[in-house]
């Protein structure tokens, strides 16, 4: 969406070492306290609150992104704020499954290693 389709960027269009920065040490962090932070043996209410409660992170902290340099270092292309109500979500849902899976894979994993 990004470099493809000009749907947004971080500093400058295209591929720089800024937006690099951004990839590597924003984005990995974030998923990891929201992971970290998920209410996984919860009701699924909370779970759901939870995803609500990100995606209104998000859909904040793209607000403030994109406000004007020199605080500003988030470029919208043809995306919309408002299309992140829906698509975050959906990320964030299959950030949960892709964890899920991972763990199932590496207790497989270790369980094959001690029989």
């Amino acid at each position: 969406m990004e470099y493809k389709y000009g749907a947004y960027w971080y500093f400058d269009k295209g591929v720089d070492w800024l937006g690099l920065l951004a990839h590597i040490f924003l984005i990995p962090p974030v998923n990891m306290m929201f992971l970290n932070w998920y209410p996984s043996k919860s009701t699924l209410i909370k779970q759901l609150l939870y995803i609500i409660f990100w995606t209104c992170f998000v859909v904040i902290y793209e607000i403030t992104a994109i406000l004007p340099e020199p605080i500003g270092f988030f470029y919208l292309g043809w995306w919309e704020i408002w299309y992140d109500i829906f698509v975050a979500p959906i990320l964030f849902v299959i950030l949960i499954v892709y964890f899920k899976l991972i763990l199932i894979l590496e207790k497989m994993l270790l369980d094959s290693r001690s029989t």
